[in-house]
C-alpha cells in the first residue's frame, strides 16, 4: 500500500524532506530525501501529513 511505497522511496514517519519543485496547478512534486531527489504525484502527496520545520 501507500505506506510501503513511501518507505521504499525513503519517506517514513519522522523523516525530514524538502520540497524542491512543484507546479502551481498540477503535476508531481519533487522532494529531496537524504540527498536524493524523488518525485511523487499530487494524489500521493495529499495523503501525507507533514509539519513545517525551521
Amino acid at each position: 500500500g501507500l505506506r510501503h511505497r513511501l518507505h521504499s522511496i525513503g519517506l517514513q514517519e519522522g523523516k525530514r524532506f524538502r520540497v524542491i519543485a512543484k507546479h502551481h496547478l498540477a503535476g508531481p512534486l519533487v522532494l529531496e530525501v537524504e540527498r536524493r531527489q524523488i518525485s511523487i504525484g499530487r494524489g500521493m502527496a495529499r495523503k501525507i501529513m507533514v509539519s513545517r520545520s525551521a
